[in-house]
């Protein structure tokens, strides 16, 4: 609905608990290229407790997860972990994919940034934290409407991405 209701070429999300670092946008908006494919860009997060203390900072760097996204296996094999707070969306891009996927509730997220990938948008990631993320045991994250809205994304994925022996390829498998 806030999408729909904005009229900006770029869009930009902030989870309820979450919050941006005062130049957080500008340094993100500094990342567009001139190119018509750009489809997003992201920064790694600093990662707060229920109370808003620290708990570590640039959390992304410390994952194995692949950063920017490069490869489909990869995103399908890992959490995505783009942090929507931590991104600058084209609604170029946003648009041509239909938007969120409103059957999902925290895997929406996930499912957007890869159906941008899978339709060729360019991604940038910036290595530092240019926001705070907040994570805890209370967060929506944990909710058990959290983990239906898993399953209903396990099933998309499964169905979209079936196994090809014959290129020796085991997405589902694997």
């Amino acid at each position: 609905l806030g999408v729909a209701q904005s009229t900006s070429a770029f869009i930009a999300f902030l989870d309820q608990d979450d919050w941006w670092y005062p130049d957080h946008l500008k340094r993100l908006y500094d990342q567009v290229p001139a190119s018509p494919r750009f489809g997003w860009v992201y920064s790694d997060v600093d990662e707060y407790d229920a109370a808003g203390k620290l708990v570590q900072i640039k959390m992304l760097g410390t994952m194995s997860t692949e950063h920017p996204k490069r490869s489909l296996f990869r995103c399908i094999s890992e959490d995505m972990y783009i942090v929507p707070s931590a991104a600058l969306i084209s609604r170029a891009a946003f648009e041509s994919v239909g938007g969120f996927d409103e059957r999902l509730v925290g895997y929406e997220d996930d499912d957007l940034f890869l159906r941008m990938f899978r339709d060729a948008w360019e991604n940038r990631f910036v290595d530092e934290a240019l926001s705070a993320w907040r994570i805890h045991s209370g967060s929506a994250s944990y909710s058990p409407r959290m983990a239906k809205s898993g399953m209903v994304y396990a099933r998309k994925l499964l169905s979209e991405f079936p196994d090809d022996p014959s290129r020796t390829r085991y997405l589902r498998r694997d």
